[in-house]
């Protein structure tokens, strides 16, 4: 039982560390710097991925117990319940960060067609005959 509480102890850390990339990427997305948004997805992907490995062992230590003791199951209650309301917590970053970022292609896109607009309208002119 020592060892999946220390397995919870270290979920309810990674799971911090993934709420603090959430909080990083929503400032960074607000500041528009596409490239740190880039960074920190990467890192918070690897971060999630870890997080699933620790929650996969402690489901199976759990599933291997015989018995579990009351101070245990009240650990695996607060854990669910701390587990709920981080991920709570990390789809309100996730949403307003997809809105932000649509925002952000949305504009791009209509940069580009305006550029492509300017392009077509200017490729007419003829201007080497113009002196």
């Amino acid at each position: 039982m020592d060892k999946i509480r220390k397995l919870i102890d270290l979920h309810e850390q990674l799971l911090v560390e993934a709420l603090k990339l959430s909080q990083i990427l929503l400032k960074q997305s607000e500041a528009r710097n596409v490239e740190v948004v880039a960074v920190a997805c990467e890192q918070r992907e690897k971060l999630i991925s870890l997080i699933e490995e620790v929650q996969d062992k402690i489901e199976l230590k759990l599933r291997t117990l015989k018995y579990i003791n009351r101070p245990m199951k009240e650990d695996l209650d607060n854990w669910q319940k701390n587990l709920k309301l981080v991920l709570e917590e990390i789809t309100y970053y996730d949403q307003h960060i997809v809105a932000l970022l649509n925002n952000e292609k949305d504009k791009t896109m209509q940069e580009i067609a305006e550029i492509f607009s300017s392009k077509e309208k200017f490729r007419g002119y003829n201007l080497k005959d113009v002196r």
